[in-house]
Order: C-alpha cells, then sequence, then structure tokens
C-alpha cells in the first residue's frame, strides 16, 4: 500500500508508478487501466498497452497541481499479474480520479514499485509505503 500526500511535479508530466522484476523496471507496453474522473465533471480514459501507470494525468498533469494518492497493489492469483486500485485527490479541484489495472509482467515475479514523475521531476511531497509478505 502506498500514501502520498502534497504530491507536485515541476514542469509537465504527471506522478506514475512502474513495476520491476529480475530483468529491470519494465517501462514498455504492460500497463492495462481505466481511469475515470468524478466530482463536478466526468471524464473517462481506457489505457492499454502503456509504458507505465497513467493513473492521474485527466487531473493532474502539470507544474503546480498538488494531489494526495491512495494505491493498493495486489497479487492477482499468479506472480506475473498484479492489480492496483489507485484514488487521487487534486487539491483545489472538486473532482476525483479512480484508476483500477493490471500490470502483465511476462513470467517473472514482481521484485519492485517505482514511484516516478513521468515528465520533469517533484517539487514537493511526502511519500509512505507498507510492504506485506507471504514468504
Amino acid at each position: 500500500d502506498f500514501s502520498a500526500y502534497g504530491v507536485s511535479t515541476s514542469g509537465s508530466g504527471s506522478p506514475a508508478f512502474r513495476f520491476g522484476t529480475s530483468g529491470g523496471i519494465i517501462s514498455t507496453g504492460s500497463y492495462y487501466n481505466i481511469q475515470g474522473k468524478f466530482g463536478a465533471s466526468s471524464e473517462g480514459q481506457n489505457n492499454s498497452g502503456d509504458n507505465h501507470i497513467n493513473f492521474c494525468n485527466i487531473e493532474m498533469n502539470g507544474g503546480g497541481d498538488v494531489g494526495d494518492i491512495q494505491a493498493s497493489f495486489r497479487m492477482a492469483g499468479v506472480s506475473d499479474k498484479w492489480t492496483y486500485d489507485i484514488t487521487t485527490v487534486r487539491r483545489g479541484s472538486t473532482n476525483g480520479l479512480k484508476c483500477i489495472g493490471y500490470g502483465d509482467l511476462s513470467s517473472a515475479a514482481l521484485t519492485t514499485i517505482r514511484f516516478f514523475p513521468y515528465g520533469t521531476g517533484f517539487d514537493a511531497g511526502t511519500f509512505s509505503w507498507t510492504a506485506y509478505s507471504t514468504v
């Protein structure tokens, strides 16, 4: 589980996640999700075969946008399929964002979940992780 408060990216871009395996960080066509904006205005987007978990670009995608993020990642019964459920709220907006989807790790086991700025960099933010293991 992941929580972030007061996240802001500099310049253009939005916060994003990528999965990693023993072969490295997966940065090509392995992420499939649906994201939707709810609240004062609605909008939806289906991302198929993205190169990152693209969970908040509808509402939080540029310098000056500040938001709070709650994300959960779960193994979907087999080690190479991981689901995610992410809720984001941009401060000052009357909308929220919801993103659900999965990453296809191509028969490899998950070793890493990377949070990064898909764009220039982070200006601010407080992050925390809680990791569980069944091993």
